[in-house]
């Protein structure tokens, strides 16, 4: 299986707490393709990509709510892609999220996408709009 990505982390973090920063943002593109391993086999590998979340810092439970996560199935470029958004609330600073977005081809026998984007201190609105905007850009040409 051949496999081919890109990753970009933002270098800077404001401090919260002891071992606890936000304000990060990252990006990662993981493109796999395969003409040899059976479609499942290459479905099992590639599910398992989409499972990994990124996540831009490292905040424990007694800062952070537990992720709660919506899941879909959408057209973009005419493909089909599975997408889940994730958001957690800090404890002490209701405003504030971490989410994630993971956005995966689903409709390729042998060929496969994994979108991810993470930021963390964000407002929902502010999260919601970059997740828009980022979708929005997602293209596929053969």
């Amino acid at each position: 299986m051949e496999h081919a990505y890109s990753n970009c982390y933002s270098e800077d973090q404001i401090y919260m707490a002891q071992r606890f920063t936000t304000g990060g943002l990252a990006y990662t593109y993981d493109y796999f393709r395969s003409k040899e391993l059976g479609k499942i086999h290459f479905y099992n590998l590639y599910s398992m990509e989409y499972g990994r979340t990124i996540r831009v810092n490292s905040a424990n439970k007694d800062e952070v709510d537990n992720y709660q996560c919506h899941i879909d199935f959408v057209e973009l470029s005419n493909k089909d892609w599975k997408i889940s958004f994730c958001s957690r609330q800090y404890l002490k600073y209701p405003s504030l999220y971490d989410t994630t977005v993971a956005v995966a081809l689903v409709s390729e026998r042998d060929i496969g996408l994994v979108i991810q984007l993470a930021a963390s201190g964000v407002s929902k609105e502010s999260a919601l709009a970059l997740t828009r905007k980022f979708i929005q850009h997602v293209t596929w040409q053969n």
